[in-house]
């Protein structure tokens, strides 16, 4: 608190990781300290939300998921017609399935960040995605995921084409991706990245 309990505020500004921490300074200050990763960590979720996608699910018009082997897409005009594939599939999409992939993808939660700021995406196998999720709006707005390399317990790290950060997301929702727009009784035909 200032002069007559008024209310401060500073400006922290964070730099490059060392060995200990991360270089930071208060902007009016040019003393430089280090602050441990913990401590920023926990800033920096703060500041991000857990929720990584947002849309009503009655605006998707059309999602696609490209994999290593293929690419499939389907639509729908409004909601009593139901899903259809627009790509060359045989069969027609599980509406069920279509409609889980919608609703996990409609509230689809980061598990935790691992990189804010990654340098490269190869580490994540996130420089050629396992699988690329486009969910396209009647606005015309399209939201994309990358999904990434598989950890040993099934999740998988991903990210959204708008955000700079890696995330991980669980093996529920990647098994969910993987089967939600296969044809009505066809085993899963994408191929994992280990």
């Amino acid at each position: 608190m200032g002069e007559g309990g008024e209310t401060e505020t500073h400006t922290i500004l964070i730099g490059s990781q060392t060995e200990g921490g991360f270089y930071s300074r208060i902007a009016a200050d040019s003393a430089v300290f280090i602050v441990r990763p913990s401590i920023v960590r926990n800033l920096c979720m703060s500041l991000l939300s857990l929720r990584v996608m947002s849309f009503d699910t009655e605006d998707v018009r059309r999602m696609e998921v490209s994999g290593v082997e293929r690419t499939i897409a389907c639509e729908r005009q409004n909601e009593q017609a139901g899903w259809s594939y627009t790509t060359d599939t045989e069969g027609k999409p599980e509406q069920r399935m279509v409609n889980a992939l919608v609703d996990e993808l409609q509230v689809l939660r980061a598990i935790d960040y691992v990189d804010y700021q990654p340098e490269s995406l190869q580490p994540y196998g996130l420089d050629e995605p396992a699988l690329t999720v486009r969910v396209s709006l009647s606005d015309d707005n399209e939201t994309v995921l990358h999904t990434g390399r598989r950890l040993p317990d099934g999740r998988a790290y991903a990210r959204i084409d708008s955000m700079t950060p890696v995330f991980i997301i669980s093996r529920r929702t990647v098994d969910i991706i993987e089967r939600g727009l296969l044809p009505e009784a066809e085993e899963t035909g994408v191929r994992r990245q280990e």
